[in-house]
């Protein structure tokens, strides 16, 4: 961030992992907006309860303390919400969003947007945008230009392209909670059933009648063998090289479907 300064940057979004709140990583950083989304059961491994957990990710309101230049923004329908806007000083201003909860703050506009293929979460980082751009003081018009530009992020719902009849989608979730949000939403795009292998490294390979779900490293290229080796393995590569090996079966006039994969 420093040489962020230097080189004459004026804003800065940045996401804050739960263990640098834990480590003290960003104790030096004074945030002018906080943004709590959810609270779900994870880093267990790290904390021994789910109450250490949540107070590691207080850290950042506890910091809000200046009503002129702080602001606390909550997804208001989150059941842990109440207890994060209660950190730091009340007196700093509260903004809320939410996709159904009437009670969020209202803004009368609406507008139409038509981005990349999407699971709810995103739409919710979406809505945290558009209430980022309002706390700042930006024009709602301005916010919309903005994000029409947004691209897919790679390894977040990333679809492998290659003109294939069935889909093939690369997802980081790796947790039972993000786990669960993704199969929930590929079984919202019509497919009946699910079946699920273990495979090496992590990965869950799952068979959605005609949609492939790699998850488990999203847009990582490297897996840690032993100790701190690197071995370089992109799912996506992965899911490229499998693809044009069906399609040298198929060339060869073998039907895939008979393979018990």
């Amino acid at each position: 961030m420093a040489k962020m300064v230097h080189n004459g940057t004026e804003a800065l979004v940045m996401g804050t992992s739960f263990h640098g709140l834990a480590l003290g990583m960003c104790d030096m950083v004074d945030f002018d907006i906080t943004i709590f989304t959810n609270l779900t059961r994870d880093h267990l491994d790290f904390h021994e309860t789910e109450d250490e957990y949540r107070d590691a990710k207080a850290k950042l309101f506890l910091k809000t303390v200046d009503p002129k230049h702080h602001r606390k923004v909550v997804k208001i329908n989150d059941l842990s919400v109440a207890f994060f806007v209660a950190q730091g000083n009340p007196d700093v201003p509260v903004v809320t969003f939410a996709m159904e909860n009437k009670k969020a703050d209202d803004h009368p506009l609406k507008f139409e947007l038509s981005l990349f293929e999407m699971q709810r979460h995103n739409i919710y980082n979406i809505l945290a945008t558009i209430v980022i751009g309002i706390a700042v003081g930006a024009h709602l018009e301005d916010i919309v230009i903005g994000i029409k530009e947004v691209d897919a992020i790679p390894g977040s719902f990333e679809f492998i392209d290659e003109e294939h009849a069935f889909r093939v989608i690369v997802d980081f979730a790796h947790t039972p909670n993000t786990l669960s949000r993704l199969l929930d939403y590929v079984r919202e795009l019509g497919p009946m059933r699910v079946i699920a292998d273990e495979l090496p490294y992590g990965m869950l390979l799952l068979w959605v009648r005609n949609i492939v779900v790699v998850a488990g490293q999203g847009h990582e290229t490297y897996q840690i063998e032993c100790g701190d080796k690197k071995e370089f393995f992109d799912d996506r590569e992965e899911c490229r090289e499998a693809l044009q090996y069906v399609d040298e079966l198929h060339q060869a006039g073998i039907d895939v479907i008979e393979f018990s994969w």
